[in-house]
């Protein structure tokens, strides 16, 4: 789990988007085992959510569809926590308590994000821009 993490946090977008597949699965099959990596997965979240407005102000347009972006500067990454955020909580009731307050006010900040002219221009991360809000908006709706 340890190599996991260090991937999810150091690697690029695609090789931490299989990483968090893998997280939800190893926190599925080994519940009791796997609480104290917690923290660190948290943070990470977190780290996404507070640094997403300053990434929409740092993409450069045209080429950058095609580069492949760490996994702290990745639109799809933020598309893909809410979904292993309330599995989480559901998992982990006590860490919803602790944490949720402050990854709601951190979701707000991704619901604010503006796409800045450059990424406007461009049709994939446009579409993975939004696709990252509706994701975490979806996540705080009481359906």
């Amino acid at each position: 789990m340890q190599q996991v993490m260090q991937v999810l946090v150091v690697d690029n977008e695609n090789n931490a988007s299989k990483c968090l597949l893998l997280v939800y699965t190893f926190h599925k099959a080994f519940k009791n085992l796997l609480q104290g990596y917690l923290p660190p997965l948290l943070e990470f979240f977190k780290s996404l959510y507070r640094n997403f407005p300053a990434f929409c102000n740092m993409v450069s347009g045209a080429g950058e569809a095609k580069i492949m972006r760490k996994s702290v500067n990745s639109f799809q990454l933020v598309a893909e926590c809410p979904l292993l955020l309330i599995f989480l909580f559901q998992l982990y009731p006590a860490i919803s308590q602790e944490h949720a307050n402050e990854i709601a006010i951190l979701a707000v900040g991704v619901l604010k994000g503006m796409p800045s002219p450059a990424l406007a221009s461009n049709r994939d991360l446009s579409l993975s821009f939004f696709t990252a809000q509706i994701r975490v908006f979806l996540m705080h709706c009481p359906f």
